[in-house]
């Protein structure tokens, strides 16, 4: 292995501490690249090899660990990459400031809420065959995003976003690029048009009064509680 770019972390077991576990991914760093002779601090200081990152934590942990990464000589974290979408907005209020404050951007997931963005799924009807929410494994996310009251609100975004030449999954990828904290979105394509159509999100502008008329059809149904962000007790 040449070069380390960025280590995607995933967030830790409510019973780790920080420290230990920015130092596993140093010392993961070392045998991988060879450099088990190398001192901690040289390798995780240079900016030009190492960036970190992390994924679904909270904001008092990303302060944290910002912290003990500065005081044990990491270089700084740089991204997080949490889940975010017009119905989940739970980085807002805690997540992003405390990002913001650190200059970490956010890459993230799920920007069209598990495909319930896409207009796909209609209230009172039977998920289409073969989608996420038919799946045993993929259906566990989309379960709370799937009440008819969700998927009425869903539904009257559609004029919205045929009055401003786009499809469904395009205002909502243009909604969550527009967020200023928002670096880039993971939108997990299945096939190649939807790559094709999904990426004219990208550049469009959506006027304020665009963004009020979503706000007003989402009003109640929008997930806004930052304890929805929490690590897990163990892992898999």
């Amino acid at each position: 292995m040449e070069r380390v770019d960025v280590i995607l972390e995933g967030a830790a077991e409510a019973h780790e501490a920080l420290g230990e576990r920015l130092a596993a991914v140093a010392e993961a760093l070392l045998v991988a690249e060879g450099l088990e002779d190398r001192e901690l601090s040289l390798v995780l200081t240079d900016d030009e090899n190492i960036r970190e990152l992390n994924s679904e934590w909270r904001g008092e942990e990303i302060e944290a660990a910002v912290e003990i990464a500065s005081q044990m000589g990491f270089d700084r974290i740089i991204s997080n990459q949490p889940q975010y979408s017009m119905l989940y907005r739970v980085i807002e209020s805690e997540v992003i400031p405390t990002c913001e404050n650190s200059g970490i951007g956010q890459i993230v997931w799920s920007p069209l809420a598990q495909g319930v963005l896409t207009g796909k799924y209609k209230p009172g009807q039977a998920p289409p065959e073969g989608s996420r929410a038919t799946d045993p494994q993929g259906s566990t996310f989309i379960k709370r995003l799937m009440s008819d009251e969700i998927l009425t609100a869903v539904a009257a975004l559609e004029p919205i976003a045929a009055d401003h030449g786009l499809t469904m999954a395009q205002l909502a990828l243009a909604w969550v690029l527009q967020n200023p904290a928002v670096s880039a979105a993971i939108i997990g394509a299945t096939r190649p048009e939807q790559v094709t159509s999904n990426v004219k999100a990208s550049g469009v502008r959506l006027e304020p009064d665009v963004l009020e008329a979503i706000d007003a059809v989402l009003e109640g149904v929008v997930f806004r509680d930052p304890g929805l962000t929490r690590s897990p007790e163990t892992r898999p």
